[in-house]
């Protein structure tokens, strides 16, 4: 092996890893689920062999990611795909603000049956905020005049006072 090849070597391993990335945002965006299924498994197996748990957070990043975007296309069966796989419902969309999917959705009513199957499968309505659990979601469904998806967060017990 030449020495070149050892230095090279990591860097196609990376490589390979963007484009088995890239490979499945467009699967994702595309609906393929059985190409998503195929390329997760690749991917985790890639995880697994090169890097053990070093980069743990880097997968589920990818796939916290992938399942938000899944979820703002309505895409349920994609959703599921994607939490089966190690997918958190409740990390937050942004970490400063601790918006959750939930959260992003509730203002346009056209969300309404993904985001009672959020909230029937786990998916949290509020966050604490200066010590007081605040719920962006109903704000949010308020503000965006959705009176059916208000009514589904409070029925699921979104914080009518926060």
């Amino acid at each position: 092996m030449s020495s070149d090849s050892k230095y090279l070597r990591p860097w196609k391993e990376e490589q390979s890893s963007i484009e088995l990335i890239r490979e499945l945002s467009a699967a994702a965006r595309g609906g393929d689920l059985e190409g998503v299924t195929r390329l997760l498994t690749q991917h985790r197996t890639l995880f697994e062999q090169r890097y053990h748990y070093e980069l743990e957070d880097s997968y589920i990043s990818l796939l916290n990611e992938m399942f938000y975007r899944a979820a703002t296309t309505g895409n349920v069966a994609m959703v599921e795909l994607f939490l089966r796989h190690g997918a958190d419902i409740n990390q937050p969309r942004h970490v400063k603000t601790g918006e959750g999917v939930v959260e992003r959705l509730a203002s346009d009513d056209a969300n309404h049956a993904i985001i009672e199957w959020l909230l029937i499968h786990g998916a949290k309505l509020s966050h604490v905020r200066d010590g007081r659990p605040v719920s962006d979601s109903l704000i949010s469904a308020a503000i965006g005049g959705s009176l059916r998806i208000v009514r589904s967060l409070v029925e699921h017990g979104a914080p009518i006072n926060g």
